[in-house]
């Protein structure tokens, strides 16, 4: 891998610090470490597990020639001085993208020199140091860089706020719907048309209690009844009598009232009403007046 390969593995400058190269690693470590996709597939994770070893590889070598540049002294411009500093004796496992100066004066020196960057066989490939996630995650709060504490299960905020928010929504629409259909109906008022209902008219008659036996001797009068003929004044075709209720003949007030149901009448026709007992009604009845519903 040459140093133009590590740097865009990474997204880095030609120019970056030792500190942006680490935080490039770590950035780049955490998207593509396996066990950050536990239901990835086989392939994926071969290829995420490639790409991790790739962004530590890239990080090594420029990390390494960093440091090697900024302990490599200036250049000094006496060629006495050059031919007696020592070459370095750190072997690169990177092909440096940058071509060295060749001198026209010594083409020995200029072999050592471009020599001392070629890989050395003896030293191998570049270590491979490998780690666990929790170990990665560990190493990197302690640097300063995560969010601290990390084994707590992770949980998937976004989804359980949108499916809250449908049942809320849901559970919202049913309770009001069971509002407008069971309670609503019983609070809205019935329309008015402005007009009272009609009040009963009083009728004037002329009336006569029965005594005949013959008059008692009809259906309604199987357990007793009052029997009066009675002559309205006007017609009508739905009328009702108010019958005043005494506990004996002398008595002044009224002890009750009953409503009998008289039904059509016709001016200056003589009717009969017959007015049955029931068990708890005073003894005494008096026909106290008509009236015309219509």
């Amino acid at each position: 891998m040459t140093l133009d390969e590590a740097r865009g593995c990474l997204d880095i400058g030609i120019g970056a610090s030792t500190d942006e190269i680490r935080e490039a690693f770590r950035r780049k470590a955490r998207d593509n470490h396996p066990d950050r996709h536990p239901g990835a597939d086989s392939s994926t994770l071969s290829q995420l597990a490639r790409d991790f070893d790739r962004a530590r590889e890239a990080r090594d070598i420029l990390l390494r020639y960093t440091l090697d540049t900024l302990r490599k002294p200036a250049p000094s411009t006496n060629s006495r001085e050059r031919e007696t500093q020592p070459s370095s004796t750190y072997s690169y496992s990177y092909a440096r993208s940058e071509s060295a100066p060749r001198s026209a004066d010594s083409s020995e020196r200029a072999d050592s020199r471009r020599a001392a960057f070629q890989p050395d066989e003896t030293r191998g490939p570049a270590p491979r140091v490998t780690m666990r996630f929790d170990e990665f995650v560990a190493w990197t709060d302690t640097a300063g860089f995560g969010a601290g504490n990390r084994s707590r299960p992770w949980v998937d905020w976004p989804r359980i706020i949108v499916w809250s928010s449908l049942a809320a929504l849901v559970i919202g629409l049913t309770v009001a719907g069971f509002v407008m259909t069971r309670i609503a109906p019983g609070m809205i008022e019935s329309p008015t048309t402005g007009a009272a209902p009609p009040s009963p008219v009083p009728i004037t008659f002329e009336q006569s209690f029965v005594t005949e036996g013959a008059a008692y001797a009809a259906p309604e009068c199987t357990t007793g009844c009052w029997v009066w003929e009675f002559t309205p004044s006007m017609s009508c075709a739905e009328a009702s009598a108010t019958i005043a209720l005494y506990e004996t003949p002398s008595a002044i007030e009224p002890t009750a009232f009953h409503e009998q149901h008289v039904g059509a009448m016709t001016a200056g026709k003589v009717q009969l009403l017959v007015v049955p007992t029931e068990p708890g009604m005073p003894p005494h009845a008096a026909l106290q007046g008509i009236f015309c519903a219509s």
